[in-house]
């Protein structure tokens, strides 16, 4: 039966585009001659170092990957330097997969981090960028690796499968590139059983590995969506109204998005759409008392405020400093002046500015810190560097901010908590045990702000639970309680 499991998760896999060119999103540099990886020196030799210093820090991939683009602008072309961007991170998102095709094919993998390096390379370009095996093994200079075999990542995989015997959440995290405690922990939550299925959890696990869609959104109302659209269009831009967020604007291409008029003025913001509906849930009137717990960068602040037409007050608050700076630099942009940043301690009372609202807040937003695995499309790295120790340790703190901020939540106010966490350990495990410490909040429908059939579409009415393979957006969780004394 394990083995049989193993096959379907290969199957289903392999049907919706193992790690191939679909797995590239819309923008790619796919027409990109394969030649270039090989014969390109410049482009291939800055491929390897970079892979390989990013292999050694995960947490600072973004900012290395960044670093050598900008490195190689006298040594590659522009189309180069986002080949060699786009290269980069589809190598972190199959980097266990493209390892294991090795390991298949002969490559031993040692302690020469630049040679499994430039393996990889070769095999993401054999795999995706249609670099032939004739062309690899030319060039390749290590110990002899079957590239036929790495090119044929589905007969190859099955081999593995039957030889290893491997369980079949190995199998998930083997053949499309996930941590073995996260394709653990998503197979026995989403994976066969009462309340699962193996197609949802392949696909979901498959969609972790594509690139992120580019959103906007409307800094204003609803009405304000349909001009701005055609702006967009007249200029050219592939754009369409995103289907779950009446504030989306999807865009269909590859842009610079500091040359959009709209978002440098901030008639626009770039911002997930699963975010836009957090946003949407909180609810925010017009004239109301609101605090953002954990603002971070500020796109959720700056949401709300469109929601409340730039009246009431915003109270966005963060530990780090840092983060408020870009929440003040981004409402300034945006012409937002209702927001006051609060710096935070990481423990302890609340300031005063927070302080003198004990019971007097009409709505609190409590997006919390998570192992972030539902924006793995948008934050790659992150799947090799959180570990089951950030797993163990995150649900605390989730529940010590609840239990921080929810005093300053008003009789009839509302609470939302919300992640973009895929784990029940971040999600209903931790308001179920709020709920037990506050008799005093119960849980509002989504359906009851929504409405009841946009509710069904993006969760299970009662809860908001998105998914990047059902709706396109990261997947987040989110979940509305009202303070009924």
């Amino acid at each position: 039966m394990t083995s049989e499991l193993c096959r379907q998760i290969l199957s289903r896999a392999m049907t919706g585009g193992l790690a191939g060119r679909s797995a590239l999103g819309a923008g790619s540099s796919s027409a990109f001659p394969p030649s270039a990886l090989i014969h390109g020196r410049a482009l291939h030799a800055a491929l390897v170092d970079t892979y390989s210093r990013i292999r050694a820090d995960w947490p600072r991939a973004r900012s290395i990957a960044s670093r050598a683009q900008r490195a190689q602008r006298r040594s590659i072309s522009s189309s180069a330097r986002r080949l060699l961007g786009e290269m980069l991170f589809f190598l972190v998102r199959n980097d266990r997969m493209l390892t294991l095709l090795l390991q298949r094919a002969g490559q031993v993998s040692g302690r020469d981090r630049a040679s499994h390096s430039e393996a990889l390379v070769l095999a993401a370009g054999v795999v995706a960028w249609g670099v032939t095996p004739d062309a690899a093994a030319s060039i390749w200079k290590g110990p002899s690796i079957d590239w036929d075999g790495v090119a044929d990542p589905g007969h190859t995989l099955l081999g593995w499968i039957v030889e290893e015997a491997p369980e079949p959440w190995e199998a998930l995290g083997g053949v499309l590139s996930l941590p073995d405690w996260l394709a653990k922990k998503l197979w026995d939550e989403l994976g066969p059983g009462d309340d699962g299925d193996l197609a949802f959890v392949v696909d979901l696990a498959q969609s972790l590995g594509r690139r992120a869609p580019l959103c906007l959104r409307v800094q204003g109302r609803p009405a304000q969506r349909p001009p701005l659209l055609q702006a967009l269009a007249l200029r050219g831009l592939a754009v369409h109204a995103t289907p779950w967020s009446p504030v989306g604007i999807r865009v269909d291409q590859a842009i610079d998005v500091h040359s959009v008029p709209e978002i440098r003025d901030g008639s626009l913001e770039v911002q997930d759409e699963g975010s836009q509906l957090i946003a949407e849930l909180v609810a925010a009137e017009p004239g109301s008392l609101v605090v953002d717990a954990c603002a971070g960068g500020g796109g959720k602040t700056l949401a709300l405020a469109s929601w409340m037409e730039g009246t009431g007050r915003i109270l966005a608050c963060d530990v780090r400093d840092v983060a408020l700076e870009q929440t003040r630099k981004r409402c300034r942009r945006a012409g937002v002046q209702s927001v006051q940043t609060v710096p935070l301690s990481e423990s302890g009372s609340l300031p005063k500015a927070l302080g003198a609202h004990i019971a007097g807040v009409d709505r609190l937003l409590i997006d919390a810190p998570c192992t972030g695995t539902g924006a793995l499309r948008r934050n790659p790295q992150s799947r090799w560097h959180t570990s089951p120790l950030d797993l163990q340790r995150l649900p605390s703190l989730q529940a010590q901010i609840l239990d921080r901020f929810a005093p300053l939540v008003a009789p009839g106010g509302r609470l939302v908590y919300a992640t973009c966490s895929l784990l029940e350990d971040e999600n209903d495990r931790v308001v179920a045990g709020f709920l037990e410490r506050h008799d005093q909040f119960a849980i509002l429908p989504v359906s009851e702000i929504l409405g009841s059939q946009r509710a069904e579409q993006l969760g299970d009415g009662r809860v908001l639970k998105l998914y990047p393979h059902v709706h396109d957006t990261d997947g987040f969780y989110a979940v509305a309680l009202i303070r009924e004394a």
